[in-house]
């Protein structure tokens, strides 16, 4: 009697990882199927072809390795997430690995598990967005911020967030909240940590210490313009054929750029939701 065959189909939205592809195919290795991966424009279709009964086990296992894949992906370097009690740690970074490489000081990775969730909510959404229409646009750019007279942890440590409350009331690009690609330009704006908070880091006093955040930013597609205080959000996209593609009725823009005066700094600035930032690093220097 010959066995009946039969087959499935999966669509991902969003296109795995070469370590994820690697578990797939090796479930239906284990499983005995066929498979076959497309990697489409924001997508992954995958299809499994053979034997009915080991078809069914192999599309179990690929959807539970979907499910896991759509779960929060904390980055990388983050240590002891799953063991991490509370909401919030700040982790002692290496100053040889390379996640300072780039960075001045003492550095304090912060890992708030809560805020990093809002986060990657907000990322999935962009992503989503423009996954059909231009799927290689970098969505997430490294960015310094200064918080003057607002102790980092109001942001690190909150629902507040990066906040157009904590932001620029009167800036040049409007009220939003700014971030700098440049250490130098974000130093100026630097906070001063006082009393205990100073002495964490400066325990005998013999030095000056300030701190600036270093953070993820979802500029997404971002429009350069010249600075104009009236702004209370991105510009509507002007490229009719993008336009027609997104979902709302005027499209806006992800986020603003221009040029600073101070140094012909590029900087970047949001005024949306505060979930659009993430406040990755505590940096403190002289």
């Amino acid at each position: 009697m010959s066995l009946k065959e039969t087959s499935e189909v999966l669509v991902f939205p969003r296109v795995l990882s070469q370590a994820e592809q690697a578990k797939v195919l090796e479930a239906c290795h284990q499983a005995a199927v066929l498979v076959d991966l497309d990697m489409l424009p924001g997508s992954t279709s995958i299809s499994l072809m053979g034997v009915a009964g080991r078809v069914s086990k192999g599309y179990k296992d690929v959807v539970a390795i979907l499910l896991r894949a759509q779960a929060v992906q904390y980055p990388s370097a983050w240590e002891n997430v799953e063991s991490q009690g509370d909401n919030l740690q700040l982790y002692d970074v290496d100053p040889a690995s390379s996640e300072v490489a780039d960075l001045v000081a003492q550095v304090e990775r912060i890992q708030n598990k809560l805020l990093y969730q809002y986060f990657d909510e907000q990322h999935r959404r962009i992503a989503k967005r423009w996954a059909q229409v231009q799927p290689d646009l970098n969505l997430i750019t490294r960015l310094w911020h200064g918080t003057r007279t607002t102790d980092p942890c109001v942001i690190y440590d909150s629902e507040g967030r990066f906040s157009a409350l904590f932001g620029s009331v009167a800036g040049m690009w409007g009220r939003g909240t700014y971030f700098s690609t440049t250490f130098s330009f974000a130093s100026t704006y630097s906070y001063a940590p006082a009393g205990s908070a100073a002495a964490k880091y400066n325990p005998d006093g013999s030095r000056h210490v300030r701190q600036v955040l270093v953070a993820d930013v979802l500029t997404g597609k971002h429009k350069m313009l010249p600075s104009n205080d009236q702004l209370t959000g991105p510009p509507e996209i002007e490229d009719p054929d993008i336009a027609r593609q997104l979902t709302g009725v005027k499209p806006q823009y992800d986020s603003v750029a221009g040029i600073h005066h101070c140094e012909q700094t590029p900087i970047f600035i949001t005024y949306t939701s505060a979930a659009t930032s993430y406040p990755s690093y505590l940096v403190t220097f002289e």
